[in-house]
């Protein structure tokens, strides 16, 4: 029998994730260190999954912030008052979340809605 699993916590046993999300915000750590810290954490989450004798490792199951962000991004559907701050991805990434108010202009974060039968509020990246 082959054995899998739909994915795996990606924040971290400590929150790892959570923190150097919250210190790239701050401006505390780069873009490379939180993309680091990002990788490691799925290298050991694969590595622990896979120690656990998983035979199917899933893949595509991490996220910075929201996976139906993610799939907006993925498709380019941005919308243009984001794309027109000249952000690099991630940034333009966190600024759709989170909202960003820079130089560069001010926007709020996309709108959330509560889907049926899921616990927390997705995205609702209307163009």
């Amino acid at each position: 029998m082959t054995k899998t699993i739909i994915g795996y916590p990606r924040i971290g046993e400590h929150r790892e994730l959570k923190f150097a999300t919250q210190k790239y915000f701050k401006h505390q750590i780069t873009q490379a260190e939180l993309q680091t810290t990002a990788q490691q954490l799925r290298a050991k989450n694969w590595n622990t999954i896979q120690q656990a004798g998983i035979d199917q490792i899933p893949t595509g199951d991490f996220s910075f912030f929201d996976t139906t962000l993610d799939t907006a991004k993925l498709l380019n559907i941005v919308p243009k008052r984001y794309q027109d701050l000249g952000l690099n991805d991630l940034d333009e990434y966190f600024a759709l979340a989170r909202g960003y108010q820079g130089e560069t202009g001010d926007v709020k974060a996309l709108p959330m809605k509560k889907m049926v039968q899921h616990q927390l509020p997705l995205f609702d990246p209307r163009i």
